[in-house]
């Protein structure tokens, strides 16, 4: 493989203390070979084949935490070359697809095939993310019968296969744990399963009724809490601030977790991203540790609402998050608790040569950008991706159509309605197709004065 210099970039690497560093990226067979002041690359190496990122961003590969790409076996999987390595990510972490009987099939028809790189959490259900009722038209789903919620079963396949899986996962919403009753026991048996390995266990945790002070307070360090800033009740991490006026307050349960090591990821999905949610925690200095999109079948493409990495990533920096922190919670941080790092996550010398270079678009007029809920706002700029190489190979970028978001003006005060579960089978509920009027007639306002008129039909997110 040819010698290759990323010249004239703007290099942002958390692992090396970099932000906006006027530096060259040396590649030399798939590998990291230096990083050398702006015009030295190609005076160091004359022959080699040159990509001027022209003032843009340069950053490892970016790495989402959270997506659903078993693709044709189950309702929710994308294709990973088309919807993540096109948008600037080099590696995805599958949430939970698979299970210990279906992971065959993911390792060889969809990781073994891809040019991204596909990890796994493996799903305490034996089953993963395989029938229909998981994807949100059923009141079902994989945590109803306990006999296939086994973590022996994990153990092994997990065991079997450590390069690949690098967790466990498990959803606890009402609808997919038997109405409930089966909620306690799928968390249990998944953080057997997580702390027999030494891996981090990650939990959904939407319209739950396992309480707040069990997830996440009683997970362990490294343990990560996805769908941070969804707005629905059983899970939030928000409650109404005390005293006059409105506003919102993240929990004490939560920021204790978070002081025991728990990590925190956006996981935005069809159905657990709010505007409101996210202004708060931001406001509060409560920033995600992991930026990622869980990316499926109901939420990407031209229909949104997550789009891709760089997008999500673009409504944390218009909250209020810097560049440096979104693009740390992009390589560095998930590859450290996935513990790939120092192969991932990193741009040094003897990492695996995974860029990815960045352009900040800034049109004419603000962008309309929706959360999962209906609500919009007004984006100034958005992070697109200008070229990705993975391994060193160069491949094809896209970009998501944006501004066709739909539903209610930015201006919207800052408060937060967390929906009430409306007895879909979804993971983030809805899934029943009810107007938006009844819907917004069955929210709990927890001490807010408006109701948000929001969210018609609410299909599941992992």
């Amino acid at each position: 493989m040819p010698l290759l210099v990323v010249t004239r970039g703007r290099v942002y690497d958390a692992s090396q203390g970099l932000s906006d560093a006027a530096l060259d990226v040396v590649v030399r067979d798939g590998v990291i070979h230096a990083l050398v002041p702006h015009g030295e690359g190609a005076l160091r190496h004359p022959t080699a084949g040159m990509y001027d990122a022209d003032g843009d961003i340069v950053c490892p590969g970016l790495i989402d935490s959270h997506v659903h790409v078993y693709e044709h076996s189950t309702p929710l999987g994308v294709n990973p070359d088309e919807h993540c390595l096109r948008r600037g990510v080099t590696t995805v972490v599958d949430a939970g697809s698979a299970g210990a009987t279906t992971f065959p099939g993911l390792q060889r028809y969809v990781a073994e095939r891809s040019a991204t790189r596909v990890l796994a959490l493996l799903n305490v259900s034996k089953i993963g993310l395989a029938s229909a009722g998981m994807a949100g038209d059923k009141p079902c789903g994989e945590n109803d019968n306990l006999n296939e919620l086994d973590a022996e079963a994990v153990i092994a396949a997990a065991r079997a296969c450590p390069e690949r899986i690098v967790g466990v996962k498990v959803r606890l919403q009402r609808t997919v744990c038997g109405g409930g009753r089966t909620e306690a026991e799928a968390y249990a048996r998944a953080q057997a399963a997580a702390a027999a390995l030494g891996l981090p266990l990650m939990t959904h945790h939407i319209q739950s009724g396992v309480s707040m002070d069990a997830c996440p307070l009683r997970m362990r360090a490294g343990d990560i809490y996805t769908h941070c800033y969804h707005g629905w009740e059983g899970g939030a991490i928000v409650e109404a601030a005390p005293g006059p006026g409105v506003g919102l307050r993240v929990r004490d349960s939560v920021k204790a977790a978070r002081a025991q090591g728990v990590l925190f990821d956006i996981g935005h999905g069809g159905g657990a991203f709010s505007w409101p949610v996210a202004e708060a925690a931001v406001a509060a200095g409560f920033w995600p540790d992991l930026v990622s999109t869980d990316l499926h079948t109901h939420c990407c493409g031209p229909r949104g609402p997550s789009y891709d990495l760089p997008t999500v990533a673009s409504k944390l920096i218009h909250c209020g998050l810097p560049l440096s922190a979104v693009v740390e919670a992009m390589t560095a941080s998930p590859a450290k608790a996935y513990h790939v790092y120092p192969r991932l996550g990193t741009l040094q010398p003897g990492a695996v040569a995974d860029i990815t270079v960045l352009r900040v678009h800034t049109p004419a007029r603000p962008i309309p950008v929706e959360d999962s809920h209906g609500q919009v706002r007004h984006v100034a700029s958005v992070l697109r991706a200008q070229a990705v190489f993975a391994a060193g190979v160069r491949h094809e970028v896209t970009h998501a159509e944006l501004g066709h978001g739909t539903g209610h003006p930015g201006d919207i005060q800052q408060a937060a309605l967390l929906y009430k579960d409306t007895g879909g089978g979804g993971c983030c509920g809805g899934g029943g197709g009810r107007a938006p009027s009844e819907d917004a007639a069955d929210a709990s306002l927890l001490g807010v004065a408006a109701v948000i008129n929001a969210v018609g039909t609410m299909t599941s997110l992992g």
